[in-house]
């Protein structure tokens, strides 16, 4: 078994149960990656899936054959195994299901209730149904259309028209949450990352008419279609209503574990017992939490730990003002990440993201890299202060923000074997650069190690990397938009976001000053205020509008909003304000950050593409 996955895991479930919002009582929880909680029969048939919550909430078998394991889900861990034909689980029984959903008799006192699952698609064209009691309106389902839309019913149903579809192949997180006493409920699912509010519902419904609560179908019969095709890993059930606001936690853990890919290495300084010193603090190993034992070791001069504290609060490793570096892969290792016409070819492609603090301006410095050479690959900060990725050829932040000393900053790139395209992206500026036409299935290592601090071969030279390091995180495979959001937000907040800033909602999306916007499908998203209980949002055409808003103003107010909202279709070549404000034991309001549509195209141009 991967070691530290497993104490990571187990110290989420952990988190889980003690970091739970208040009144928010966990009933069921069902976790495929918790190997001992799934009990089979000697062709792999489930009998039982074990109820890791305390309560024996246990799932059983109850029409046809549902296999563990599946193969495995995006996030590289196995679930268990629905097939393409009628197969479920029963995770309640009559009574069970009563004291959840039936709100005027068993569930009667409680404020509602919230169910998120876990699941792979492995097929797409007949309507699906994940989990639910049944799927008419007068009882409660989480369903996969037959197109690809995804949505949840009680009493009426959302949609995600409109919107990214689910399609075969995809691991999706799903999320529902029902307030009893105003009838109002949310929907999320991890694809498009929108929280839809549904209001109106009946009060203090009856949502289980006697059903049973069920995994894989929603269906009262045996003998019928609608069935779930594809693989399920977690279940979580609280008898609870759960704000949407709070529910961050819950859909962050679950996607990391479930849908983004595994890290080849990962270094964390934030995890202190990582780090292996000697009597003077010299760092002598970084221990890699991937779980793949890719420990980084001393290589030239010497790294002490702790740094003082970057920006987000948390110590790093200081890598001073001479030439210390460490070797993060030897040339083995190096050359199965990097050279895609060898040892790495098949891979997708590499990704990479650092977390630094830039101590000194004024030279030529590797952050980290093979050899900063074109025909290796190397982050690098420029002696003027500009970032620059090196690969074939190099994209710098010309004309952009400087890094400048004391800046914490996070550094991210990517590259497609298959293509020879890559990204780069870096938190000061929060712009992706693309990269179009390198070298496909190139090798990018040529017999080098892979170093942090320093991407030349030779111990006494110049270009090493002047300040500090907190997070190191390497992929064997090219991340798609949504791993790159999610990891790179996660990151920037964690290391380059002050404690001071965190009372207040950070980390926009889009980026503040960004342009070239498009002007349909865009949503706002941020990292919420800490301890909020409430996030109110304004937007307009008008900053100083924007400035001065309150809720009396409903031209610019969007309501009290969860930290993801979906505009409509917005005007060509506008520039747009907007803000949000944090209620929680005051009221902390965000700068007002900005953003411009793209420019209309000129008919008549004929350059106009």
């Amino acid at each position: 078994m991967n070691t530290a996955r497993n104490f990571l895991e187990a110290l989420l479930v952990v988190c889980l149960c003690v970091a739970s919002p208040a009144g928010a009582d966990l009933i069921q929880h069902l976790d495929a990656s918790d190997v001992n909680s799934i009990v089979v029969d000697a062709n792999n048939v489930l009998l039982e899936w074990l109820d890791l919550s305390g309560n024996d909430n246990h799932a059983v078998a109850n029409v046809g054959f549902v296999f563990y394991p599946s193969t495995p889900l995006a996030g590289g861990l196995v679930g268990l195994d629905f097939g393409l034909e009628h197969n479920d689980l029963q995770l309640l029984d009559v009574n069970e299901t009563s004291a959840l959903l039936d709100f005027p008799g068993a569930a009667a006192g409680n404020s509602g209730f919230t169910v998120f699952v876990a699941c792979r698609v492995d097929e797409i064209g007949e309507d699906q149904d994940v989990i639910g009691t049944k799927h008419t309106l007068d009882n409660f389902a989480i369903r996969i259309k037959e197109d690809g839309e995804m949505q949840a019913r009680l009493d009426t149903q959302i949609d995600t028209d409109g919107e990214l579809l689910a399609v075969a192949g995809d691991t999706i997180v799903f999320g529902f949450s029902y307030e009893a006493a105003t009838g109002n409920y949310w929907f999320w699912e991890s694809k498009n990352d929108v929280v839809r509010i549904g209001t109106g519902q009946a009060p203090n419904g009856d949502w289980d008419n006697d059903n049973t609560l069920r995994l894989g179908n929603a269906r009262t019969t045996k003998k019928i279609d609608d069935f779930f095709m594809g693989a399920i890993a977690e279940v979580m059930i609280f008898d609870e209503y759960i704000e949407a606001a709070a529910s961050g936690q819950y859909k962050a853990e679950l996607v990391n574990k479930w849908i983004l890919p595994p890290a080849l290495l990962h270094l964390d300084a934030s995890v202190a017992n990582s780090i292996l010193v000697d009597a003077n603090n010299v760092v002598l190993e970084w221990l890699d939490l991937s779980g793949n034992d890719n420990h980084a070791v001393a290589n030239v001069g010497f790294v002490f730990y702790p740094s003082t504290p970057l920006a987000g609060g948390d110590v790093g490793l200081d890598f001073g003002l001479e030439h210390n570096d460490l070797q993060l892969l030897d040339v083995n290792e190096t050359s199965a990440l990097l050279d895609f016409s060898g040892a790495a070819a098949g891979n997708s492609g590499f990704t990479v993201f650092v977390a630094c603090r830039v101590d000194e301006i004024g030279e030529d410095q590797d952050v980290i890299g093979t050899k900063h050479t074109l025909d290796n690959f190397a982050i690098r900060i420029k002696e003027d202060g500009e970032m620059q990725a090196r690969l074939d050829t190099q994209i710098d932040t010309d004309g952009e923000l400087l890094a400048v000393a004391g800046d914490t900053i996070v550094l991210g790139f990517s590259y497609e074997a298959a293509t020879g395209n890559y990204w780069f992206w870096e938190s000061k500026n929060d712009v992706v650069r693309i990269g179009t036409g390198q070298d496909p299935n190139g090798d990018w290592d040529n017999n080098n190690t892979l170093r942090l601090g320093n991407a030349r071969t030779t111990a006494k030279i110049d270009d090493f990397f002047m300040g500090a390091v907190g997070e190191v995180m390497i992929f064997d495979a090219y991340l798609s938009k949504f791993d790159l959001d999610w990891l790179r937000s996660d990151l920037h907040y964690k290391w380059a976001v002050t404690p001071e800033e965190k009372v207040h909602a950070t980390v926009p999306s889009p980026a503040d000053g960004v342009v070239d916007v498009a002007v349909s499908g865009v949503s706002l998203s941020w990292k919420p205020g800490l301890d909020r209980i409430s996030e109110d949002l304004y937007f307009g055409t008008d900053m100083e509008t924007v400035l001065s808003a309150t809720p009396a103003d409903p031209n610019t107010y969007m309501g009290s909003q969860v930290p993801r909202y979906a505009l409509g279709d917005l005007e060509d070549g506008q520039t747009y304000y907007w803000r949000v404000e944090t209620h929680s034991d005051a009221v902390y309001s965000s700068p007002v950050w900005s953003f411009t549509t793209v420019l209309p195209v000129d008919p008549n141009d004929p350059n106009a593409i």
